[in-house]
């Protein structure tokens, strides 16, 4: 038997019996009883996902001798989507490698590479956010930190800055796309191919309307409203007649599946009509992440509010806010 002994920054790790065995095999150890003996552990530090495949390496947290009182826990190897083996397979490693060489740029690689190494060593409780606020963190902890998914972005925006659905991308997901703003159709064909992106103004009756490009393009809407005091921002670039349609019509048109992960809307006070145009007795989000703008966001007046009232007939309730966001969860 292999020993191994290692000592990592506030974590000691102890000596310990390892035992190599095939996955297949795990079911039956584990009814035989403790695999692995030695003296107490504090920390799981071997994943089965660093191995090749077809291989765990098991070990228990909290062991005790061979014989003891406590049992050895064994460690479930996760399955890949892509390939059918242990988690973070080569093939799934080169692909976020590559997605983020297309999306960042060697120089922004790097410095993302840097901001990572730095997090992982400073803070490693840190995580990276590549929305405004942080909501994509906060949807990442409602769904459970799940590996794969859909996702409805509608008022996307740009496809990597300040955006709620790229964290998801990154890790594999995919989803559609939706911005009036027809500048994006490009960066998203080029920077996010697996998604679908689609121009279009959503509303919850068919009409004409302008819609309003800003300076600032995440401003942008189809009333022009203002939120805030900045001149630059809200300065004018050009004026777009569209025609409006449902999102439930969109989805039909692209296959949506009935079910998925989270719906995120973010159009600038045209906000209550997108969630309206949605039948969400066809279309079932688990979550809803949308923007209340020019409402004090406490418990009182998220529960009072049109789209709280309205998405309550469905089950969904508020389960957080940040800044002028709320997420709404299903029941």
């Amino acid at each position: 038997m292999p020993k191994a002994s290692a000592r990592f920054p506030s974590l000691s790790v102890q000596a310990f019996t390892l035992r190599q065995m095939p996955v297949s095999e795990l079911p039956k150890a584990a009814a035989q009883g403790p695999i692995v003996s030695g003296r107490p552990l504090t920390k799981r530090i071997f994943d089965p996902s660093a191995h090749a495949p077809g291989l765990a390496k098991v070990v228990s947290s909290s062991m005790r001798p061979a014989g003891g009182s406590s049992g050895t826990r064994i460690t479930s190897p996760e399955v890949c989507a892509c390939c059918g083996r242990l988690k973070l397979c080569y093939r799934r490693r080169m692909s976020r490698l590559i997605d983020l060489m297309r999306h960042l740029g060697p120089t922004k690689l790097l410095r993302f590479g840097a901001l990572d190494v730095a997090r992982r060593t400073l803070a490693r409780d840190a995580k990276i956010s590549f929305a405004q606020n942080g909501e994509d963190l906060v949807l990442d902890s409602l769904l459970g930190h799940r590996r794969l998914g859909f996702y409805v972005d509608v008022g996307c925006n740009h496809p990597t800055n300040i955006s709620n659905s790229y964290r998801f991308y990154l890790r594999g997901w995919s989803g559609i796309a939706i911005d009036a703003n027809k500048e994006f159709a490009s960066d998203w064909a080029r920077l996010r191919p697996r998604d679908t992106f689609r121009v279009a103004c959503i509303s919850d009756d068919e009409r004409e309307v302008e819609f309003k490009v800003f300076n600032s393009r995440a401003l942008s809407s189809i009333g022009g409203q203002r939120f805030y005091p900045n001149d630059e921002h809200y300065r004018l670039v050009r004026v777009d007649r569209m025609k409006t349609q449902a999102l439930t019509d969109l989805l039909d048109d692209c296959s949506a599946p009935r079910e998925f992960a989270f719906l995120s809307a973010d159009v600038e006070g045209h906000d209550f009509e997108v969630i309206r145009s949605l039948d969400l007795d066809r279309y079932s989000p688990e979550v809803i992440l949308v923007e209340l703008n020019g409402t004090d966001i406490d418990l009182g007046n998220i529960s009072c509010s049109p789209i709280a009232t309205h998405l309550a007939r469905y089950s969904y309730r508020p389960q957080a806010a940040l800044s002028s966001n709320v997420f709404f969860r299903r029941q």
